[in-house]
């Protein structure tokens, strides 16, 4: 007897009303969330702000929120490469350490330059050091 395979969902949440506003379905289970950020993007209004884990890092997912007015928090995924531009600069300290930040270069698949700023501080956590953050 065969069952029902399982879906994809990405759903968008409201951090203030704490209500999803938007659903992306999928029907291949297999899919990555990461096939799914092109039809997030349109949700991107300007000013927001977008928090997300390290599979939302990348390139053409940060810079279609940046070209799109918004900003974002995203913990680095080891695959999103990019050039430190310029010194880093101390910008406080918590319990594991001492917190920098360095703006790093990126550009989209389309050759648009997208120039973000890289924080990094260390981590206790299995997955190492940083988040990037777009400057607003």
């Amino acid at each position: 007897m065969g069952g029902a395979f399982a879906g994809q969902i990405l759903v968008v949440l409201d951090q203030q009303r704490m209500l999803a506003t938007e659903v992306v379905l999928c029907e291949d289970g297999h899919a990555q969330e990461r096939s799914l950020l092109g039809q997030v993007l349109p949700c991107v209004e300007p000013g927001d702000l977008w928090i997300a884990d390290r599979n939302f890092c990348t390139v053409d997912f940060l810079g279609g929120i940046a070209e799109r007015g918004g900003c974002f928090v995203v913990r680095q995924h080891g695959q999103l490469k990019g050039i430190l531009v310029g010194a880093r600069r101390y910008k406080g300290a918590i319990d594991t350490g001492k917190v920098y930040e360095q703006k790093l270069g990126l550009v989209t698949a389309q050759g648009a330059p997208c120039c973000c700023a890289a924080l990094r501080w260390p981590c206790l956590s299995r997955h190492g050091m940083g988040i990037r953050k777009s400057t607003c």
